[in-house]
């Protein structure tokens, strides 16, 4: 298991969605825009057709973590800057915002669309010492800002494929006029050709949710869709013939619970493209390819690509002594280690307690990488119960049993679906066993649990 920032140190088990699962109240997580009401017609329009009824899933992103860039560069050849400065542009629920501002040691910056998304940030570092500013302005309007830095690093993840051409342009504008000369801007996106077969059923999707009364909830039609598509998947065959690879891709998201399934393909705009169309359009920023995330070149077929482009014009030794102007003494420092120890203390217990009433979070932060550490949904809960002082495996176990069916989670291991209650129970009781054993202790090496 390679170590670095991000790694996961326990797999095996993941949450799907039970179709038992507590539906969305109209109200709650879905909104209508009202013609009426002008403050909504207003938002609609910035968000020009980026869906904000439903608030993203969970997630922590460790390619947006400034040690997981400084890496891939360095593999790359290359010498990357420090990072003082950095800023996310669509930062969704915000864990990656919250646990790189309570972690690491830059001063961060950003943005997203949806207030609620802001204000889930913004209570995840409540009370640090976390330098971070979390705004919820268009782009439009936070990139045109004059009170923002010079950055550092500018990353930006599932957003690149599905906003507008004018808020790509804005992004592109953004890093013209607020990315340092040698700063670094990561940018994921939807590629082709891997995503071509997936347009006929994307199409299929978007047009039968439109055709819907406009006052159903925006859940509501994108289940009317799916419902839809499957059906036409088993009776049509001649569609499915002409699009080769279409019952594939419909088997892939037909399980995706709502949340992905609307940030994914029900936004107006969705716009998978080649990387030399992407490297083009970030050019005229001054940006050049420089490495991608992943450890390993991707394939010509893969769909989603993760990659750091450098603005041209700068020198690293000139970037790495801005960065560390006015650095602190061996005794501050110390002193704010402590403080960043004590901080991610804070964030990790509202982490798990996160995990304890919403499913998705499986991630906490350490100070040692100064990211995050992956350790599994299904383990989130274990450790919640650990902590409030359940001690033994089976207690553990069944702790972690009640709250994935209070949530409404079903489990896969190795890609099998865990229905049987004996085999389930069986499962999570020799996953408390590894977690007092093994993960535990490497957690505490990292920092993310006392």
């Amino acid at each position: 298991m390679a170590s670095g920032p991000g790694r996961c140190i326990h797999r095996g088990i993941h949450a799907l969605p039970c179709k038992d699962a507590a539906k969305h109240r109209p109200g709650d997580t879905i909104r209508a825009v009202d013609d009426a009401d002008a403050n909504a017609a207003e938002r609609a329009d910035c968000a020009e057709g980026y869906v904000e009824e439903i608030p993203y899933t969970y997630g922590y992103h460790p390619d947006l973590d400034p040690a997981r860039m400084q890496a891939a560069l360095r593999r790359a050849g290359i010498e990357p800057p420090e990072v003082a400065t950095a800023c996310e542009l669509g930062y969704g629920q915000g864990l990656s915002l919250a646990i790189h501002a309570v972690a690491g040691r830059a001063r961060w910056w950003g943005t997203d669309l949806l207030a609620a998304h802001a204000a889930n940030v913004r209570a995840l570092v409540a009370g640090t010492a976390a330098r971070l500013e979390a705004a919820d302005q268009p782009f439009a309007v936070f990139c045109a800002r004059d009170d923002l830095p010079q950055f550092d690093f500018i990353g930006l993840y599932g957003v690149w494929s599905w906003v507008s051409e004018a808020n790509r342009d804005c992004i592109v504008r953004f890093a013209a006029r607020r990315l340092r000369p040698g700063g670094v801007l990561f940018v994921s996106y939807n590629a082709l050709p891997g995503w071509a077969p997936m347009s006929p059923l994307r199409e299929l999707l978007v047009a039968h949710a439109a055709a819907q009364p406009s006052a159903m909830p925006l859940a509501a039609r994108i289940e009317a869709a799916m419902a839809h598509a499957g059906a036409r998947v088993l009776r049509d065959a001649a569609w499915v013939e002409a699009h080769p690879g279409l019952e594939a891709e419909w088997r892939t998201i037909r399980h995706k619970d709502v949340a992905y399934l609307a940030h994914e393909f029900f936004n107006r705009d969705w716009s998978p493209m080649s990387p030399e169309a992407v490297a083009s359009r970030l050019g005229r920023a001054g940006l050049r390819f420089a490495a991608h995330a992943a450890e390993t070149p991707p394939m010509e077929s893969t769909r989603f690509r993760r990659e750091y482009f450098v603005k041209e014009g700068g020198a690293a030794a000139g970037l790495r002594g801005a960065s560390v102007r006015g650095a602190p003494s061996p005794g501050e420092a110390d002193a704010r280690a402590a403080v960043r120890a004590s901080d991610v203390q804070t964030l990790n217990e509202r982490l798990l307690a996160l995990a304890r009433r919403s499913p998705g979070p499986s991630w906490l932060a350490s100070p040692v990488t100064g990211g995050g550490v992956e350790v599994g949904f299904a383990a989130m809960l274990m450790i919640e119960a650990w902590r409030r002082g359940v001690a033994d495996p089976p207690a553990i176990a069944r702790e972690a049993e009640a709250g994935l069916a209070r949530l409404g989670r079903r489990l896969v291991r190795d890609g099998e679906l865990l229905v049987a209650p004996v085999r389930l129970r069986a499962r999570l009781e020799q996953e408390a066993r590894d977690l007092l054993a093994t993960v535990l202790p490497q957690l505490r090496r990292e920092g993310a649990i006392p």
